[in-house]
């Protein structure tokens, strides 16, 4: 028995742990893991967060799109992952990030063909209810987006898991009408939304979305929205039927909920999927496609997913993380945002993230921004971004009054050195030469009206040394901070 509503009961604890078991529910990456641990910590900088997510190039792409989508409407392009936090925000690049990461490790674990319209639904009641909720005025809809999402993918994990009785609730719901709570409850013995809560509470999903996928708060507006959401991605991929009737209903609900007059719900549709550039991306599906998916919607015949056949998700996704800019393109990309920054006085730090940035996607490299303390005894590292998840900017630190590393002769002597591994001992500390296994580096100091200040360290663990396209790359970004620092100290005097 449940001890209140909001509780998890036995079955429902059983069930999800068949989930578990089976792989429907995998863990978190170490990416979104990262992410949850950056968000519960007060000093938490942008650049932390943009270090997480470009080490995953899907997940980079994802978000350039998304920031550059219609939903945000940005003055100029944005073409870097650190202007896409600052433009976006901590908050709304979090539940994005979250959001998307959830719903590749879902995909990934089992790209199945059966399987594939689940995962449309949920990513599509994701993206409708955030739509929805932007609509409301809700101060952050990103979240109302992770919610919609999760609250869809119990569906994935229960097909996967239990295929015959997961049929049975589809036939329950698409014959009998039944809600989505009611067959699940025939079906497996327990309601959908006590399923939901237990997703919520495997994936510690924080905050307001919580609050809506528990139902806190029965009658709470953007829980009802992404219900409807939900019933809108069911007859898009087929647990419900379609029919003009029923979009009048679903339409009525959601206008009086919004309470904003007229609403109809075929435009909404459309113009949710035209604006989310990731729908095209993820599946394929271009502005005539979804307009023919509504069309088969208010025909209420078919099944509108069956006619669109190309819903290639694991294909799209997997394409998505291959897929490589060309450095000599992505570095002149990166000099133009650096001229860009300095025109309009942008602020020392965005300059530091967009050079660690550039460093790091096109050296392909793990990067430290390095600077001396206030007492110049001690080189320690601001920022780090790559892809060992078990380091951090702060465990770069370096004695000067004591050490000869050729760290410190590449300031001493104003000039980059590029090093290999059986030459003169850098003298790191332990757990980053050995949690990096650095083989080759390069590093190059910052000199700020004719004093240095720090500089920038790249390393590899393996593959080619660095290159002296890749020395002049590294002292041309160097360049950009340097300039950015002497105007920002002329603009001081």
């Amino acid at each position: 028995m449940k001890d209140n509503e909001n509780s998890i009961s036995e079955r429902a604890r059983d069930l999800i742990k068949q989930m578990e078991k089976k792989g429907s529910l995998p863990a978190l990456s170490e990416n979104v893991l990262d992410i949850f641990r950056l968000t519960k910590l007060s000093e938490t900088r942008a650049a932390d967060l943009a270090a997480v997510i470009m080490r995953d190039c899907g997940l980079t792409s994802s978000m350039l799109v998304t920031a550059n989508s219609a939903y945000y409407s940005p003055r100029y392009p944005i073409k870097t992952v650190s202007a896409a936090v600052t433009f976006l925000g901590f908050e709304k690049v979090y539940s994005l990030a979250f959001g998307l990461s959830v719903f590749k490790q879902n995909v990934k674990a089992h790209p199945s063909n059966e399987l594939l319209e689940l995962y449309a639904s949920s990513y599509f009641t994701g993206t409708l209810s955030m739509s929805l909720a932007r609509r409301y005025k809700y101060k952050n809809p990103e979240e109302i987006f992770v919610a919609g999402l999760f609250y869809q993918l119990p569906s994935v994990g229960l097909a996967y898991t239990f295929p015959e009785q997961f049929q049975k609730m589809e036939g329950l719901i698409r014959e009998e009408k039944l809600s989505i709570n009611k067959a699940c409850k025939e079906s497996f013995g327990v309601e959908y939304d006590e399923i939901c809560r237990g997703v919520a509470e495997i994936y510690k999903v924080p905050g307001k979305i919580k609050d809506v996928l528990i139902k806190k708060d029965k009658n709470d507006a953007l829980s009802a929205l992404i219900n409807e959401s939900s019933n809108i991605s069911d007859m898009l991929f087929g647990a419900k039927p379609g029919g003009k009737i029923e979009i009048a209903k679903i339409g009525e609900r959601i206008q009086n909920i919004l309470g904003q007059g007229k609403f109809s719900l075929t435009d909404f549709i459309k113009e949710t999927c035209y604006d989310d550039k990731n729908i095209e991306r993820f599946f394929d599906l271009d502005h005539e496609d979804i307009e023919m998916m509504v069309n088969i919607l208010e025909w209420g015949k078919d099944k509108p997913s069956q006619v669109i056949s190309k819903l290639d998700i694991g294909k799209a996704l997997e394409d998505s993380e291959k897929q490589e800019e060309d450095p000599e393109t992505l570095f002149g990309r990166f000099m133009t945002e650096f001229a860009m920054e300095r025109k309009k006085n942008a602020g020392i730090n965005q300059v530091l993230m967009l050079a660690q940035e550039a460093m790091y996607r096109c050296l392909q490299a793990d990067i430290f921004t390095v600077f001396f303390d206030s007492s110049r005894k001690a080189l320690k590292a601001r920022l780090y971004a790559g892809d060992n998840t078990h380091i951090s900017s702060g465990d770069f630190q370096l004695d000067t009054t004591k050490s000869d590393s050729p760290i410190i002769e590449c300031i001493s002597k104003h000039k980059t050195i590029s090093w290999n591994d059986g030459q003169k001992d850098l003298e790191l500390p332990n757990g980053v030469s050995k949690q990096l296994n650095i083989k080759y580096a390069l590093f190059s100091p910052i000199f700020v009206d004719g004093k240095s200040i720090g500089l920038y360290f790249a390393s590899r663990p393996e593959g080619t040394t660095f290159s002296e396209r890749d020395e002049i790359w590294m002292e041309q970004i160097i360049e950009s901070v340097e300039l950015s620092f002497e105007k920002l100290g002329r603009n001081k005097a």
